[in-house]
């Protein structure tokens, strides 16, 4: 199994901020529920806003290859768009 994720921050900033834009890709590695993940290591929320492209909110589960673009919130977690 290959598994391959990508991380890119759109700022000079190191590490995540309200103020950077992230797009990540990869498998969930740990799900508590679709508003409380992680993908490839890296936490995710979603909210009421988040838009779901060839699936929807009740396919993310454990070992589902996403791709996630969003910002980060205060703390660090990605906030899907």
């Amino acid at each position: 199994m290959l598994v391959a994720s990508r991380l890119e921050k759109h700022s000079s900033s190191l590490s995540g901020s309200s103020d950077d834009d992230a797009d990540l890709e990869g498998l969930v590695t740990r799900f508590a529920s679709a508003t409380d993940f992680d993908v490839a290591g890296q936490a995710v929320t979603t909210t009421a806003a988040t838009r779901y492209e060839g699936g929807s909110a009740a396919d993310l589960a454990l070992d589902v290859n996403v791709d996630v673009e969003g910002g980060f919130d205060s703390g660090g977690r990605i906030v899907a768009e």
